[in-house]
């Protein structure tokens, strides 16, 4: 049996059967999702992935350029040359949107941007060919030239913005269907075709506009989630969590490698004096002003150090690959940076400063506990040292020619009551003087406490 063709390829200026309309519909949809799928899954390698190994990034958006413009150009190709009149609008339309749907993407230079371009004008004057110097050619380049502009400027607001996405290549598909000349790359225009092919293109440009949408929003709940499962939700420091997972792999590979390591113990002085006269939140917002010092610091010195929050006021900074001597110029800069900087405490200013204490991983260190622990006690002698010190090794290096006045000492009282009675009875009265040990960064109280009568008032203290 001989299949009849003829029902399929419609004669030279007939539009196409419903049914074969709507199949290519059908098929050019499918095609605009997957093709925008793996156009997706490159660009998050070219741009998140491999974006600390220039080579392979730019590789890869090569690849992407030149995929899409060979991809496109071959499209349309393929409808002028093999398929008769109508019958090869699927193929026109996929090739413009090869084309075209590049031209939305985020993170490309101005030559790449200009390069693609260049394959949508190609392919566009291939479409007017013979016919330049006609109002409709010059109408649309001027629109084409219009929109090329509005994408750049503005892709941020359009790209996965549904509704100014879809307008925005609207746009372009009806200044390409609606002003082609009537003899067209194989194609004998009318009203019908034209209407045929943009529809075709709208169905693209909708389908990816929705999933271009959904895509970035499952990208940004895998940021929030990324965020929140590896940052401190206030000073946006790194975590514990996360700290513990990257110190225990570090300290391994340096060991496995033989690369040094280097480890600083941070604390801010004085913290629990700015908490006890601003309120905690004038503390957080001192532990915010001074996390985002010491992470712009670190960013100045090339990224390599990690900063971390570990405590309450306490953060930890990771050195890879580099040995104590080389750690301590990064973190005398951190110091200097935090004690010549004023940080906001609700509507208040302070100045604040840190204590440090640094090590390097040794051939004693059996597991990074010990490189912490070593840390920690240079951050006490630190911190013995009057604060506002850093100690390397166990070698104070770093030290403040001033310091700050602090109180030593405070009265606290309390009236005491006899529960046995109801209701209840004051009885004694009791004045406390509290003292301050500033080596230690604590208050100590009496041992014991004598108490009198009520109006009988007793002073017990240890100086």
């Amino acid at each position: 049996m001989e299949m009849d063709f003829r029902a399929v390829v419609p004669p030279s200026g007939a539009p196409l059967n419903l049914w074969v309309w709507v199949a290519q519909l059908l098929i050019t949809t499918v095609f605009a999702t997957g093709f925008i799928t793996y156009y997706q899954q490159a660009w998050h390698m070219a741009f998140e992935t491999y974006r600390d190994r220039p080579v392979i990034s730019g590789s890869i958006r090569c690849g992407m350029l030149v995929g899409a413009i060979v991809v496109g150009i071959a499209l349309h190709m393929v409808g002028w040359l093999v398929f008769a009149n109508a019958s090869g609008l699927m193929f026109h339309n996929l090739g413009l949107f090869a084309l075209t749907f590049p031209l939305m993407v985020e993170g490309e230079s101005i030559m790449e941007y200009l390069v693609q371009v260049v394959g949508v004008v190609y392919v566009w004057n291939m479409h007017h060919m013979g016919y330049f110097n006609s109002p409709q050619y010059v109408v649309s380049m001027v629109v084409l030239a219009v929109m090329v502009y509005v994408m750049w400027r503005y892709k941020g607001a359009i790209r996965y913005h549904v509704e100014r996405n879809v307008a925005v290549f609207a746009v372009i598909g009806i200044s390409f269907w609606a002003l082609l000349p009537h003899h067209s790359a194989g194609l004998t225009m009318n009203p019908l075709i034209a209407v045929q092919g943009f529809t075709m293109y709208l169905g693209m440009v909708i389908a990816t506009a929705y999933f271009l949408r959904a895509d970035h929003r499952a990208s940004v709940r895998n940021q929030e989630n990324d965020q929140t499962a590896h940052f401190d939700s206030l000073t946006n420091a790194k975590s514990y969590a996360t700290y513990k997972e990257d110190v225990t792999a570090a300290f391994a590979q340096a060991e496995a490698q033989g690369q040094p390591l280097s480890m600083a113990a941070v604390d801010i002085d004085y913290f629990k004096q700015i908490n006890d006269h601003y309120g905690h939140l004038g503390g957080d917002d001192v532990l915010v002003g001074i996390a985002r010092q010491l992470s712009a610091v670190l960013a100045r010195h090339g990224g390599r150090a990690a900063l971390y929050r570990t405590g309450g006021e306490e953060f930890n900074v990771l050195l890879p690959g580099m040995d104590a001597q080389t750690a301590r110029p990064i973190v005398e800069d951190c110091w200097r940076s935090v004690r010549q900087s004023h940080f906001a405490s609700g509507v208040n200013v302070v100045q604040v400063t840190i204590s440090a204490g640094v090590v390097d991983m040794v051939a004693t260190d059996n597991n990074i506990e010990d490189l912490y622990r070593r840390a920690d006690e240079s951050l006490y002698q630190s911190k013995h040292h009057g604060r506002d010190t850093i100690t390397v090794n166990g070698q104070t290096v770093t030290s403040a020619t001033e310091h700050r006045p602090v109180a030593i000492r405070t009265i606290l009282t309390q009236r005491v009551y006899d529960t046995r009675t109801n209701p209840l009875v004051p009885t004694h009265d009791e004045v406390i003087l509290a003292t301050y040990e500033e080596a230690y960064d604590r208050w100590d109280f009496p041992e014991h406490v004598h108490l009198r009568c009520l109006r009988s008032w007793t002073i017990s203290a240890r100086s």
